[in-house]
């Protein structure tokens, strides 16, 4: 169960299931690598286009790219507390 509200909770899944063009091209236009992600504990990362098309949800840190953490699904992603940024 998140702890995000129902919006954020919607608005994750509907940008990871949906992948709008608009969304990853603004991400990259201000220098990021892929979707920002915030975890309730305070941890920032990214989801790369790439990773979501292939149904892979691996959220890796912006400084490192080391991963943080990975899903098989974006329920799984949801219930363990992340969420778009």
């Amino acid at each position: 169960m998140s702890s995000w509200s129902k919006s954020l909770v919607k608005q994750t899944r509907d940008i990871l299931d949906n992948l709008p063009v608009e969304v990853f091209y603004f991400a990259e236009k201000i220098g990021h690598k892929g979707v920002c992600l915030q975890h309730a504990d305070g941890r920032k990362g990214y989801i790369s286009l790439n990773d979501c098309m292939d149904d892979q949800y691996t959220i890796r840190s912006h400084e490192t790219d080391e991963i943080l953490a990975d899903f098989k699904n974006v329920d799984a992603l949801i219930a363990a507390d992340w969420a778009v940024d």
